[in-house]
């Protein structure tokens, strides 16, 4: 009886020992994994749930508490399809042991979506980890965009450099490009974008964190121009001599609108040109520094290099071309000096304004 009793003892043992060796002699570790937020400052991530960022180039960190397991993991970023969105290196062929050092996954930027944080992980036998035993996914939305708003007043294009009209964008956190469309009378189609012809500006900046840019909009004409704009971030190459069209970039902005107006101006100020110089009857003819100017103009003449009182010599048409002829008699000897007054009332989108021109009868 007592040697039975023994011998179930020793059985009894011999299965604890037994089942002390299949156990696991490893144990999985919790990840801390977070993203570094708009301001660089590290935002925790929670599995299941998302976190929101506006930054295109978010960096999401994992790492395992010191002196972590010997289990094994990999990591990776995916967009809405499944396509991975990691940035240079991925650590999904890594198959990495757990341990206290810190990875940083580069989010490539496929356009405004909830990507995911994917952390498998594995045996530490399991060397070329096939065989994920947990899989865990930390949300990561990014919702990107950039700013402008309309100038206060009008903007005045300049002659004879014609510059066309300066535009501000607040831009976005790690975008690295602003692309601007704009038209004059422009409009805007469904997905927010302009409908063609448009023109457009990739503008690069030279420091992604800087918080705005101003680029100049490039027109020779004055009227309402139409204006969107979007933080754009390809990870390939593409070409800067046409529109982007690829899948890394923010929405549109809303539409804002732009008035450029021109001044007035004479291109052979200060000094009158004619076209014929056998007096007394002369033809006048001058242009205008910005053809399309439309309506007429009055012309004034005066005696001398200075005052005295203009007197009419009545109005010139401008025409298509942004030329104004108009004849005009004056008796002269060709050696007094005079003054001929062009005066234009403005219009819609040009300036009103006065030219005086130089010469002599």
């Amino acid at each position: 009886m007592k040697t039975t009793s023994c011998l179930r003892s020793t059985i009894l043992l011999a299965g604890l020992l037994l089942a002390g060796a299949a156990a696991p002699t490893w144990a999985l570790a919790v990840p801390t994994v977070s993203v570094i937020g708009d301001d660089g400052q590290p935002l925790p991530m929670t599995a299941g749930q998302a976190v929101t960022v506006r930054n295109v180039r978010a960096v999401v960190r994992l790492s395992y508490p010191p002196p972590g397991s010997n289990g094994r993991f990999t990591f990776d970023l995916v967009d809405a399809t499944g396509k991975s969105a990691s940035r240079g290196t991925s650590f999904t062929e890594s198959c990495i042991l757990q341990s206290g050092v810190a990875f940083d996954q580069n989010l490539q930027y496929h356009g405004n979506q909830t990507y995911q944080a994917v952390v498998k992980e594995y045996a530490p036998e399991d060397t070329s980890c096939a065989t994920p035993t947990t899989t865990t996914t930390y949300g990561l939305t990014v919702a990107a965009r950039v700013g402008i708003a309309p100038p206060t007043r009008p903007f005045v294009l300049s002659y004879p450099s014609v510059k066309g009209f300066p535009l501000t964008v607040t831009n976005n956190p790690g975008a690295n490009l602003n692309e601007i469309h704009y038209a004059l009378n422009g409009v805007v189609g469904p997905d927010g974008d302009l409908v063609a012809p448009f023109r457009f500006r990739l503008a690069s900046l030279e420091d992604v964190g800087e918080a705005t840019t101003t680029t100049q909009l490039d027109t020779t004409k004055p009227g309402r121009y139409t204006v969107v704009a979007r933080a754009i971030d390809p990870s390939g190459s593409f070409s800067l001599l046409q529109p982007y069209r690829g899948d890394a970039a923010s929405p549109w902005t809303p539409a804002i609108t732009v008035v450029a107006k021109a001044p007035f101006g004479l291109t052979t100020s200060p000094v009158a040109n004619f076209s014929d110089f056998t007096g007394p009857d002369y033809t006048l003819s001058v242009k205008v520094t910005f053809p399309g100017t439309p309506g007429t103009v009055s012309i004034g003449i005066a005696r001398g290099k200075a005052g005295g009182t203009f007197r009419s010599l009545g109005t010139a048409k401008i025409s298509s071309a942004g030329t104004i002829t108009k004849r005009i008699r004056v008796v002269g000897n060709g050696k007094k000096p005079y003054r001929l007054r062009v005066s234009y009332k403005g219009s819609a989108f040009y300036l009103p304004g006065t030219q005086i021109l130089r010469t002599s009868f």
